[in-house]
């Protein structure tokens, strides 16, 4: 973009003619101005400032990394809680007789569920609180 000075308007107002010279002095003064423009050279400075946010980025890049590890640490640790839960569960639900099917048959009066079907056929006392049983009852879990 070319630079007008007052000095140029003067010049072309005074006469009411373009001034010959207008054009030729705006493009010296131009040139000057790009004559004294420094080239755009990196400087130890300006590779100082990248390497700074090269470092900076980089740091951050390893700490997003030791974040994710440690969610994968996490997921981890959560999967191998829920199927340690899991198993306790599968543990408690297991008949206490035959340690093969699930126990689903209530022994009354004392309430507790601790064998099968099969396993109830011979029950005459609880086996954990060594009550008389007097009635069985199905149980289904949703």
């Amino acid at each position: 973009m070319a630079a007008v000075y007052a000095t140029d308007l003067y010049h072309y107002q005074r006469d009411g003619q373009p001034n010959a010279n207008l054009s030729c002095d705006i493009s010296s003064k131009n040139l000057h101005r790009v004559d004294n423009m420094k080239p755009d050279i990196a400087s130890p400075l300006s590779i100082d400032g990248h390497s700074k946010t090269l470092t900076h980025t980089a740091g951050s890049i390893e700490t997003i990394l030791s974040r994710y590890e440690g969610i994968d640490k996490d997921k981890e640790l959560d999967a191998k809680t829920l199927i340690e839960e899991n198993q306790r569960l599968r543990d408690m639900t297991l008949c206490k007789i035959c340690m093969d099917k699930s126990s689903c048959i209530v022994l009354l009066p004392c309430g507790y569920m601790v064998c099968c079907a099969n396993c109830s056929l011979a029950m005459r006392k609880c086996p954990i609180c060594r009550v008389l049983v007097r009635a069985t009852v199905k149980a289904f879990t949703a």
